[in-house]
This record gives C-alpha cells, sequence and structure tokens, in this order.
C-alpha cells in the first residue's frame, strides 16, 4: 500500500487499517516524515497517547507541517490531562503546544475542551518563553 492510500484510510477514518498498513510499510518509509505525520494523526485518533506522545516530540522539530501536527497532538493530550484533574501535566502541554507552534496559542484559547480559567494564563505569555 502508498502513503497516498494510506492517506485516504486515515481521511475516512479507517484508524485501525490505517495503523496496520503503516506497520507493513518498507523499511525505507518507515521514519519518513509523511510516515511518522501519518502514524501520529491515526494513534492520537484511536486515543494512543503513550505511542502518540514521543512521535510528536520527534515531529516538533521538523518542518512546519511537523509541528503543527505534533501541536495539535499536544493540546489533545493536554486536553485528556485536562479531564483527568492533572492541570500541571495539561498547561506543561499546552506550553509545549505553543512553543512547538506559537500560532496555536489562538485555537487553545478558543478550545471548548477548556475552561476559559484555564487557559487565561496562556493569553498573556510570552511565546519564546514557552519553547522550551
Amino acid at each position: 500500500m502508498t502513503l497516498s492510500q494510506i492517506q485516504n484510510l486515515v481521511d475516512l477514518g479507517m484508524f485501525p487499517n490505517a495503523l496496520e498498513a503503516l506497520k507493513q510499510l518498507p523499511e525505507d518509509l518507515q521514519q519518513s516524515a509523511l510516515t511518522q505525520r501519518l502514524r501520529l494523526r491515526t494513534l492520537a485518533a484511536m486515543g494512543q497517547w503513550d505511542a502518540a506522545a514521543p512521535i510528536a516530540d520527534v515531529l516538533r522539530h521538523g518542518n512546519e507541517l511537523d509541528r503543527e501536527e505534533a501541536a495539535a497532538c499536544f493540546q489533545s493530550l493536554a486536553a485528556q490531562h485536562f479531564n483527568h484533574g492533572r492541570l500541571d501535566q495539561a498547561h506543561n502541554l499546552l506550553r509545549k503546544a505553543i512553543g512547538t507552534q506559537p500560532d496555536r496559542r489562538q485555537l487553545i484559547l478558543q478550545d471548548k475542551r477548556f475552561t476559559g480559567k484555564f487557559v487565561k494564563p496562556f493569553a498573556l505569555q510570552d511565546p519564546d518563553a514557552m519553547a522550551s
């Protein structure tokens, strides 16, 4: 199966099929940025955060598309922590999301998964201070 066909599976929400197809790719394609983005998107959609987070950590240092996928993952993972009352972890992940993709700040401030009070500090912080 080609990466384009796997992309179609992801776009159609056929995440288990996409994940299996990604595992079957030849070795030379396994570490490509597109493969990693597709794997990240698939794992995140399936709620497999423990597997998705390390991929996001790698992609956060990549090109614009890589950083966008990584930041989206960090934001969604932060929402999971927020829902389970792990507020410090959620804040750390949101800082990581903004440090990865500074434009994500507006999306975070408007994200209905968080309360306004919880994300209010992010409206005032310097994005350069979040890059770590």
